[in-house]
């Protein structure tokens, strides 16, 4: 919701996976509207869960204006236009 508008943004596909470390992966290519590429590695326990999730978002040309205009918050794109993120919870 931008600016008391819903913004429809299709569907996103992730695949899920394990890994040898008993590692859950989550990955998602770059094939939507938002051009939203990431992958989120979720490892540890229930008690002491780590999430590292490194990506990025690229602006497409089916990309609704509303959003692309709204992503200078997330700071400078690189070269390819793409506004990177990695982050660990």
């Amino acid at each position: 919701r931008i600016q008391r508008e819903w913004i429809e943004l299709g569907d996103f596909s992730t695949q899920l996976s394990c890994s040898a470390n008993n590692e859950i992966i989550a990955t998602m290519t770059p094939n939507n509207r938002l051009g939203l590429q990431f992958t989120t590695t979720l490892a540890g326990d229930r008690q002491q869960p780590r999430v590292q999730v490194q990506g990025q978002l690229r602006p497409t040309t089916q990309t609704p204006r509303q959003v692309a205009d709204v992503l200078v918050f997330l700071g400078e794109p690189n070269a390819n236009g793409a506004y990177l993120f990695n982050f660990t919870l």
